[in-house]
């Protein structure tokens, strides 16, 4: 690899471990040790799902990237731990919807406040031209990881 292809790597890997640990740390200070920082992504997306009207576990597990089986132990979890609920769709009664409860609810409005204060703080350090060639940069590593869905695995496997 290239130098610069070495520094892209180092802070790819870098930033990912330090914006978990951070915000780990940061959820753990407001509510202890009793969510990861996974489940507390799980919340986030049933909030998200519950919106759009597509929070059924066959699409909450799509849009975490995780099969319906893992999905459906982090829900019982999390409901078990009072943040979410299971209810069957009023129309519909095959479908079990997922729900946030008043309880995440605050997990919500303090994960979305870690990311606003994130988000600021590197914006406050960085010129009007300087933020949108960030924002620019991090929208091809955006379409690359999400939107592509290009297989990474590695050559000869």
């Amino acid at each position: 690899m290239t130098e610069e292809k070495e520094t892209i790597n180092s802070f790819l890997v870098g930033i990912f471990n330090g914006i978990l640990a951070r915000e780990e740390r940061a959820m753990a200070d407001l509510f202890g040790r009793t969510l990861s920082i996974r489940e507390i992504h799980v919340i986030d997306e049933a909030f998200d799902a519950a919106q759009r009207g597509e929070n059924t576990m066959s699409e909450l597990s799509r849009r975490l990237g995780v099969t319906v089986g893992t999905l459906t132990v982090s829900v019982s979890t999390l409901e078990r731990k009072g943040f979410l609920h299971r209810r069957r769709d009023e129309e519909d009664k095959r479908l079990v919807r997922i729900l946030p409860s008043e309880k995440a609810g605050e997990v919500r409005k303090a994960h979305d406040a870690f990311h606003r204060r994130m988000v600021e703080a590197i914006a406050d350090r960085l010129s009007g031209e300087q933020l949108a060639s960030l924002a620019a940069s991090l929208r091809i590593l955006y379409d690359f990881f999400v939107k592509t869905g290009e297989n990474l695995t590695a050559e000869g496997s």
